[in-house]
């Protein structure tokens, strides 16, 4: 008789972690189509969540202790949980997109004890807002039980010789209440594929279920420098997508559910609002002097390279995440298109000017970005290329400045890529200059943690 598959010690928590994420999404699209579940849950959001800013923030740990300013990324550090529980917020597909995405990059990169320690925190937070039957915590605590069972198995077969020190250990605690450090390449050997197989579930489902009534949803997605790559299957569903973007019908329609989100909003008065709140401009900066040219150069170029992908299998050097830039992009553009002019009237000759929304500027910077992935490095550019690349950088700041403020996580961490590629031109004093202003941003973003705290 064959014998019965026998599971590993991890294989259960590995199971049932999956099945959360599986379970949490075939709920909301079926509470989609009911659309009463959807409402109900869609009533406690208060606020729209600035999700990319809550990734970023946690990112910007990483960037800071990789550039060794230790006090900095500390604060950072206290900045990035007071805000983590709007993350909790989002709807269930973007809430597991982006935090399985966040979680990956930090053990990619090493940073398991800052994995841990959100790991943590999310646990008690899931724990003081949801049952133990939700999907989330479900999700939350296997994944925890996972990596408890990992490191409790490891630090039984090791011995203090072959302890691996390291400046982001993992350790677990024994029931006399010591404490044993256990090799960190652990968690980073067995962690990432296990979350890229939670995220492709994921998001294989959100691509599975498009629907340009959904944009609200599409919109709380993380979609700008994704560490996680797509599958094969998933990457094909979403290149699929790209055929389907221009022929959408109506955009003022998809525009109407971009702005007030039909499923949750009815009352006129908070469709304006919201279109105010989309809509807005900013009236103590302007975008680019070369705006209007390059927003329609840039959105020209992707759609180009989109129908390269779909039409003629146009390569992507092993990066399918570059068709989550020019999916992204693409379809926020089409919507954009359906809606109303922004105009403001001159208080001195009572002339109307058409004003650039901060939502418009973001979009062209994601394409301006997308565009500058997908260009294949020649090798032999030298300076003349570097020079290039520093004015679409500027471009790049420039236009997140005009969007998100001068403060934002997106807009360092930008700064510091200017500055690397100011001094791959030969311009260091610039290069320190924009650095010197990168740091100064970051203390004011970071004004209301005390330097006490770090």
């Amino acid at each position: 008789m064959p014998a019965f598959p026998t599971f590993g010690p991890h294989d259960g928590l590995k199971l049932m972690f999956l099945t959360s994420v599986q379970t949490w999404g075939v709920s909301f699209f079926e509470s989609v189509q009911s659309g009463d579940g959807f409402l109900a849950s869609s009533k406690d959001r208060q606020h729209p969540v600035n999700q990319a800013r809550i990734s970023l923030t946690f990112k910007l740990v990483i960037d800071l202790l990789n550039r060794g300013h230790g006090e900095l990324a500390g604060r950072m550090v206290r900045k990035a949980f007071l805000v983590l529980e709007d993350l909790l917020t989002l709807r269930a597909p973007a809430l597991v997109w982006n935090l399985l995405e966040m979680m990956h990059y930090m053990v990619v990169l090493g940073h398991t004890y800052l994995f841990q320690m959100l790991l943590v925190h999310l646990v008690a937070l899931a724990d003081g807002r949801m049952s133990d039957t939700h999907p989330l915590s479900t999700m939350l605590r296997s994944l925890q039980g996972f990596v408890a069972s990992l490191i409790s198995v490891a630090s039984n077969h090791s011995s203090p010789s072959s302890s691996i020190s390291s400046s982001s250990p993992s350790s677990s605690t024994t029931s006399d209440g010591a404490t044993t450090t256990v090799d960190p390449y652990l968690l980073i050997r067995t962690l990432p594929s296990l979350l890229e197989q939670a995220w492709a579930v994921n998001a294989r489902m959100l691509f599975d279920h498009f629907d340009p009534e959904l944009i609200e949803l599409y919109c709380q997605l993380f979609w700008d420098s994704c560490s996680t790559n797509l599958p094969g299957p998933v990457a094909n569903v979403a290149v699929h997508l790209l055929s389907q973007i221009e022929t959408l019908q109506k955009p003022s329609v998809a525009a109407e559910a971009y702005l007030a989100d039909k499923y949750l909003v009815n009352d006129p008065l908070e469709e304006q609002k919201m279109l105010h709140c989309l809509l807005a401009s900013r009236r103590d900066a302007s975008p680019p002097q070369d705006y209007e040219m390059l927003r329609a150069s840039s959105i020209a170029a992707l759609r180009e390279h989109g129908y390269l992908i779909f039409s003629n299998g146009f390569s992507l050097h092993g990066d399918t995440n570059i068709i989550l830039g020019i999916l992204a992009t693409l379809v926020t553009a089409k919507i954009l298109e359906g809606l109303p002019a922004v105009t403001e009237r001159s208080s001195k000759d009572k002339s109307e000017r058409v004003r650039v929304p901060r939502v418009y500027a973001g979009n062209v910077a994601c394409a301006i970005k997308t565009l500058m992935d997908l260009r294949v490095p020649t090798g032999n550019g030298g300076l003349k290329a570097s020079s290039d690349n520093v004015e679409r950088i500027r471009t790049l700041v420039a236009l997140r400045e005009y969007a998100h403020g001068e403060t934002d996580p997106q807009v360092v961490r930008e700064m510091w890529m200017l500055e690397d590629e100011l001094m791959a031109a030969g311009e260091s004093r610039e290069a320190h200059e924009v650095g010197r202003d990168a740091y100064r941003r970051l203390e004011t973003y970071l004004q209301e943690i005390p330097v006490s705290s770090a």
